[in-house]
């Protein structure tokens, strides 16, 4: 569900600036479609490539850049990284063009954008309903609220270094502040203020919301031999930390499955924690190799609902066209389908019906 390219770019970012893009050309977007899979495909980083695919669970059928034959070839714009579906609508965030993309998910047609100003960096966002939304700006270390209806900026709340996930919880906005690394903490933001500082665990990155709770998965450091990282459930109206476990492998993406488990990406594969017991499921892993062979780096993950199944994204060598890749519960392979540079994050998308 989220972009990792400051990660990424510690390792490949020079060969990526110059590289040609190699996304697939477009294609008539797909009718009369009820439920499929809308993937953000980052693209290359200052290479404005970013790219939206679309895969019809109804057909089994692959639409490869939905965005770009939809709006006269335009791209999706330079980097895109957080989708959320509101009323029809997918707010994209887009890193490094500033602003928050609003496109039509019935048809894949932009409404126009959300401009949040130079080096705002969107990360990811929520809407609360058609007149406040809040999206996380790594550049500017602050919480940005907007007006989804009017498309149009309202106050900025400055939180911790490097904010990343978000989410909501009654009146409440938790901001996780992972610092690259240097933060520890989740911002409560309260009235349009910060009330509080949550203290955790090195590198909070992921926000969860299941029933009552809130779970925050915090990568620790990327330089550490074992990566050690921690996921936390929160009372989100105390703020006290109910259960929390240490998990090495520097824990990342992560989705919840609604009936009690959690399933993360961490330097293995993916792995799985029960909520309840708070404990890991022994031996349960599927292998980053099998989704990735070459470099074995899971870049998202996602779960479907209607099947039961998870989905994880392969970015291949970050250069060229990603994958999809769809397992059961128990670990066994579904299919897997191409998607455009870097697959992000995986939206599933419900009842689409174009004319």
């Amino acid at each position: 569900m989220k972009n990792k390219f400051y990660l990424v770019t510690l390792f490949f970012l020079l060969l990526i600036i110059g590289c040609t893009d190699n996304t697939t050309g477009p294609e008539d977007p797909p009718p009369n479609v009820k439920k499929g899979l809308l993937i953000v495909n980052e693209g290359l980083f200052a290479q404005n490539n970013s790219s939206l695919t679309f895969f019809s669970l109804d057909e089994y059928k692959l639409y490869p850049d939905v965005y770009k034959s939809s709006n006269n070839n335009n791209s999706l714009g330079d980097t895109a990284n957080d989708l959320y579906s509101y009323d029809g609508k997918a707010y994209i965030t887009v890193d490094l063009s500033n602003k928050i993309e609003v496109v039509d998910i019935n048809t894949f047609k932009s409404e126009g954008f959300i401009d949040l100003g130079s080096n705002s960096g969107p990360r990811e966002v929520i809407i609360m309903n058609k007149n406040e939304g809040y999206v996380t700006s790594g550049g500017r270390d602050a919480v940005i609220k907007f007006n989804p209806e009017s498309k149009t900026q309202l106050i900025e709340i400055k939180v911790g270094s490097r904010p990343e996930g978000i989410e909501f919880y009654q009146d409440r906005i938790f901001a996780a502040n992972s610092g690259f690394g240097s933060d520890s903490t989740v911002s409560v933001i309260r009235n349009d203020q910060k009330v509080e500082d949550i203290v955790l665990w090195s590198n909070p990155r992921i926000i969860l919301k299941d029933n009552d709770f809130i779970y925050v998965v915090c990568s620790g450091n990327y330089f550490d031999a074992e990566g050690t990282g921690a996921v936390f459930k929160i009372n989100p109206l105390t703020y006290d930390v109910i259960n929390e476990i240490k998990i090495t492998g520097n824990p990342g993406e992560a989705v919840l499955s609604g009936d009690g488990y959690m399933y993360i990406v961490n330097n293995e594969g993916i792995i799985k924690l029960d909520l309840n017991t708070f404990k890991l499921i022994p031996n349960y892993i599927i292998e980053g190799t099998r989704v990735n062979p070459s470099m074995g780096i899971i870049y998202s993950i996602s779960y479907d609902f209607f099947e039961r199944r998870i989905i994880a994204g392969n970015p291949k060598d970050f250069m060229q066209n990603g994958e999809v890749v769809i397992f059961e519960e128990n670990g066994t392979e579904v299919t897997r389908f191409d998607t455009g540079i870097n697959p992000g994050t995986v939206s599933i998308i419900d009842q689409i019906i174009t004319d």
